[in-house]
């Protein structure tokens, strides 16, 4: 019960696994990612100003399952987007 979408320019998802979660509120949380030439997540940071949520329990999951995210090669070293996970709540 959670959407995810992603910003990041010129770059297809390869894999963006639904994170499974027991939380009980809901919220939007967004997680900058930093995101190497083969498409792999490198860091994962939380981004509180444009989150509307700053619950412990959706933060940590929004993290964990950013880091398993993975994306199509591009042409930069290092680049830099986002992951917005939007949890319903039960």
């Amino acid at each position: 019960r959670t959407r995810i979408s992603y910003s990041l320019v010129d770059r297809n998802s390869i894999e963006l696994p639904p994170p499974i979660y027991t939380c009980e509120e809901g919220g939007k949380v967004v997680i900058n990612i930093k995101v190497d030439e083969y498409g792999y997540v490198t860091e994962v940071d939380y981004n509180k100003t444009s989150s509307n949520t700053d619950n412990g329990c959706l933060v940590e999951n929004a993290l964990e399952y950013a880091r398993k995210a993975r994306f199509s090669q591009g042409s930069k070293q290092i680049q830099l987007g986002t992951i917005t996970y939007l949890f319903q709540s039960k």
